[in-house]
């Protein structure tokens, strides 16, 4: 408010002085000192009386009302305090010069509305813009909730997935190899504590996500033995950088279901990141599996981890699913490098 009263007295000073200039072309005999008096005096005594309404009526702006009333209101009052400062009848003034009154009260009522319209276009566009601003925070606010949303349904899709297979890896093992089924129990006990602590959130750490797969990796090797190897090779400095929860994870339970489980000698995965020179983190998920078969990439997994690429980064990330040499698969996610790095 206190803002926007300085601006507008600025602005009616302004035009104050526009008149003065005007009005004295038109009068000339060098009266451009008595026309700025008349005019600043009642330029200000119109803006003062507008404001004043605007208080008394409790409005955030002048309306209307205000601005029909305070235009002949502000003359009135402007005209007595110009006479005032110059010491000079007005009536010898007239008697002088005829047209000088015409021409202050014409120029009063002209200036005076056309002054009073721009204000009050100035105050609606003002308003517009705000009600613009908002409206455009309010769709950016529904938008990230609608992504927030998305992001929800598609790892709600993931969790039950990945859960249960894990319980069924470990069930599978309790009749025949107890010893086996109580190590690999403790570690689907350590891997729920760490993915229910971090699957609900919206964002997690690269680091997050390593530790979800180690835990993972070490049930899967408990079950499989020595036909399943792991190493995990990415450097520290990675570890702080966002990522969606549960993004690597499927690609890993793919890898072993599809790769490693069915091939009978099992197989290696290797995790890795890296920069590149388009300023994001490639991360490298090789197994050496039985490789593609027929229609490959169309899993529910591999569709869930596609869709929340698209619904976190857009189009700045991407995934790449191909054949490794000399077998296997080779997974590569490429994402923007966060602020965190």
């Amino acid at each position: 408010m206190r803002k926007r009263f300085i601006t507008e007295l600025i602005l009616t000073l302004l035009f104050n002085s526009l008149i003065a200039i005007f009005v004295s072309l038109l009068i000339g005999h060098n009266s451009f000192k008595i026309s700025f008096i008349y005019s600043q005096s009642i330029g200000l005594s119109i803006f003062c009386a507008a404001m004043g309404l605007t208080i008394i009526r409790h409005l955030d702006k002048p309306d209307i009302f205000s601005f029909i009333v305070s235009i002949p209101l502000g003359g009135i009052i402007g005209v007595t305090i110009a006479n005032w400062i110059i010491g000079i009848d007005l009536h010898l003034i007239i008697t002088h010069d005829p047209n000088l009154l015409v021409i202050l009260l014409s120029c009063t009522v002209a200036f005076g509305t056309i002054v009073s319209y721009i204000l009050h276009a100035r105050n609606i566009i003002m308003e517009n813009s705000i009600a613009l601003r908002e409206a455009s925070l309010q769709q950016l606010a529904s938008e990230k909730q609608l992504m927030e949303a998305h992001l929800k349904l598609l790892q709600a899709q993931i969790e039950p997935h990945f859960l249960f297979n894990t319980l069924s890896n470990v069930l599978s093992l309790i009749d025949e190899e107890p010893k086996r089924a109580s190590m690999m129990l403790e570690n689907f006990t350590q891997y729920l504590r760490v993915s229910l602590r971090r699957i609900r959130h919206e964002k997690a750490t690269l680091k997050d996500e390593l530790d979800l797969l180690q835990t993972y990796l070490d049930i899967h090797t408990i079950r499989m033995g020595e036909r399943l190897q792991y190493r995990i090779k990415v450097p520290g400095i990675f570890h702080t950088i966002s990522l969606p929860p549960l993004l690597l994870q499927p690609l890993v339970e793919n890898a072993i279901k599809h790769g490693l489980a069915p091939k009978l000698e099992g197989g290696t995965i290797s995790i890795s990141a890296t920069t590149s020179k388009a300023h994001k983190l490639d991360i490298a998920i090789v197994d050496t599996g039985i490789g593609l078969q027929g229609e490959h990439g169309t899993g529910m997994g591999l569709n869930n981890v596609r869709a929340r690429l698209r619904a976190f980064y857009g189009n700045q990330a991407k995934m790449i699913i191909k054949q490794n040499i000399p077998c296997g698969v080779y997974v590569n996610l490429s994402v923007p490098l966060g602020k965190s790095i």
